[in-house]
């Protein structure tokens, strides 16, 4: 099992030193130590799991095939980001019967083992497709996105399939 690293930093605080205003030359060649970035309130990141058909986003009387996108909106005034061991934005997606009894469709995205920093301006969001054509008999089903943010959360979507 591959152990996730994350970390967390939100806002746009300049840790660079202030310009030079004298014309003397200075010899320090101390480095910027400054740790005051203020802490991503996780709570302005809206987590959704989107099921579309082959007409757009749809909660009932959905068409099979249908895809699942996880989406990740910052609602919040600050820049928002966290960094992962891998690429992905989702870790795993399951389309399963409505009352949970079964796991219909179960996907783990193709990841590169790459650190990547996802990065969320006040207002922005981002996206993974995660499940591509899903074809299902009729029913009542839910869709439930794992992210692969630092407080691992989770996002269902009920549709039905008429």
């Amino acid at each position: 099992m591959t152990a996730l690293l994350f970390l967390l930093a939100c806002g746009d605080k300049d840790v660079t030193d202030a310009p030079d205003s004298d014309s003397e030359a200075d010899a320090d060649t101390d480095t910027d130590t400054d740790t005051d970035v203020e802490a991503c309130d996780v709570a302005q990141l809206t987590f959704a799991a989107v099921v579309a058909d082959s007409s757009g986003p749809c909660t009932t009387a959905c068409v099979s095939p249908v895809d699942v996108t996880g989406t990740v909106r910052n609602n919040g005034d600050a820049t928002c980001s966290f960094e992962s061991s891998n690429s992905c934005l989702i870790g795993r997606a399951v389309i399963g019967t409505a009352d949970g009894a079964a796991n219909l469709v179960d996907v783990k995205p193709s990841c590169d083992d790459a650190l990547t920093t996802f990065t969320f301006p006040p207002g922005s969001s981002q996206k993974q497709l995660v499940i591509d054509d899903a074809t299902l008999a009729a029913g009542s089903y839910k869709a439930t996105v794992y992210f692969n943010d630092p407080n691992q959360s989770r996002a269902i979507g009920g549709f039905d399939l008429p």
